[in-house]
């Protein structure tokens, strides 16, 4: 996992307001690590940019709104950058959920999807539903689904630990924006290496 390994070399997240272009911006980062290196490695978060490309209005078969598609937007913005500064860079953007897709499960995988189909089936035969089936301590259980999002954290505090982890890992530059400054961005989705 390139994020676990300190291979990162910019995280761009959700309600972490930073700014796009100027002095200590993220593309300015990149094109710092790019020299420095001769690579950089960005990450998004999924589902952000609206700040930017707006709320799409669109919905996809679960009825949940389409992201915006920063991926393939910071790519160009990343690209444009490094060529105004004359650094001859190739920009690749890469979409790792349809690698995790399409990587062939092993038995392991396969024994574990049947166990929790299987439970999946009798729990809904019996009756239960608004659950997830889960493996918890080596036993198969049903956990309400209320329980799995009460306290899931669905942004990262800028002013917390998790990002102070995130800032000193990457080294990246503290270019979060102060809450009077207009944001260019809240944070980004899809993933962006270069």
């Amino acid at each position: 996992d390139i994020t676990s390994s300190n291979k990162t070399d910019e995280y761009l997240l959700l309600n972490c307001l930073c700014a796009l272009e100027g002095p200590n911006s993220c593309l300015e980062h990149v094109a710092r690590v790019v020299r420095k290196k001769g690579h950089a490695v960005v990450i998004v978060a999924e589902g952000a940019g609206e700040e930017i490309l707006g709320q799409a209005q669109q919905q996809d078969a679960g009825g949940n709104r389409k992201l915006p598609a920063i991926g393939y937007f910071m790519k160009q913005k990343i690209k444009e950058h490094l060529a105004t500064l004359q650094i001859d860079a190739t920009v690749k953007y890469i979409d790792p959920s349809y690698m995790i897709r399409s990587v062939k499960a092993n038995a392991s995988d396969a024994l574990f999807c049947l166990l929790l189909a299987q439970n999946a089936v009798h729990a809904a035969m019996a009756g239960l539903t608004g659950f997830c089936v889960g493996l918890v301590n080596n036993r198969t259980v049903y956990i309400p689904m209320t329980a799995i999002v009460k306290n899931s954290p669905r942004q990262v505090n800028p002013k917390g630990r998790t990002f102070e982890r995130v800032i000193t890992t990457t080294g990246q530059p503290r270019i979060h924006l102060s809450s009077r400054q207009q944001p260019m961005f809240k944070s980004l989705s899809s993933r962006v290496i270069v």
